[in-house]
């Protein structure tokens, strides 16, 4: 069971940025967790729960959207990750028929998985979506500060200049290893954290035949934006 903070309605105004419209919007929030987003999107009145989906490899978290929201639709996924769900599948193709949502969101997930897990994320909430993907990346302040909590509470030896002139990926794996993005990550690991430059990240996912573009955050603590649109 992993719970993250609400921070309540950052992430649906960060969102809200591109999104101005999303009352009427099929949604699918890969990496719900508890349901951060739907939370903040019906007390809103901007997302219904009949027109939201949660999907995450966390039974408890899909149980309490259950509980509070049983109009919307909660999916277990289990997918393989490192650090969340070390014995799921490598490579598990969404369960979702193609292009059955106006927009799919992702919120700090692919910041904790591979580079080859992103793009495979990547193409799969492309094919579920109609057209329209909005996933989280890490950027030197949210990256900062995940660091310095690290650094507090589990006396991280990774010095945090480390990130500061990355020209593609690293990880950052428990609290005293860097591995660049071309490093197997280990199978099990306690933490794991993923840093991309954001101009290589967009030229990078634009290779794949997408319009990319970063959408800053502007609010402290929260990861910016990538929209990704076919």
């Amino acid at each position: 069971m992993f719970i993250f903070p609400r921070l309540p309605h950052k992430r649906l105004a960060q969102l809200r940025k591109a999104q101005p419209d999303l009352k009427d919007k099929m949604i699918l929030d890969y990496g719900s967790n508890r349901g951060n987003l739907i939370d903040d999107g019906v007390e809103t009145g901007e997302i219904l729960p009949e027109n939201y989906s949660a999907m995450d490899v966390d039974y408890w978290s899909l149980d309490e959207i259950r509980i509070n929201y049983p109009k919307a639709d909660a999916i277990h996924y289990n997918r393989y990750n490192p650090m969340y769900n070390p014995d799921g599948i490598k490579n598990l193709p969404f369960p979702q028929f193609d292009h059955r949502y106006h927009l799919v969101y992702s919120y700090s997930v692919n910041t904790h998985s591979s580079w080859d897990d992103y793009l495979f994320d990547i193409v799969e909430m492309l094919r579920v979506s109609l057209g329209e993907v909005y996933t989280s990346v890490l950027n030197l302040e949210c990256l900062e500060y995940l660091h310095g909590k690290r650094v507090a509470e589990y006396g991280s030896a990774v010095d945090f200049d480390v990130f500061k002139n990355v020209e593609t990926g690293v990880y950052l794996i428990n609290n005293d290893t860097v591995l660049d993005i071309e490093e197997e990550i280990p199978h099990k690991v306690d933490y794991l954290l993923a840093y991309y430059n954001p101009e290589w990240l967009v030229s990078e996912i634009s290779k794949i035949g997408v319009n990319v573009r970063l959408i800053p955050s502007g609010m402290p603590r929260i990861q910016p934006l990538l929209e990704i649109k076919v």
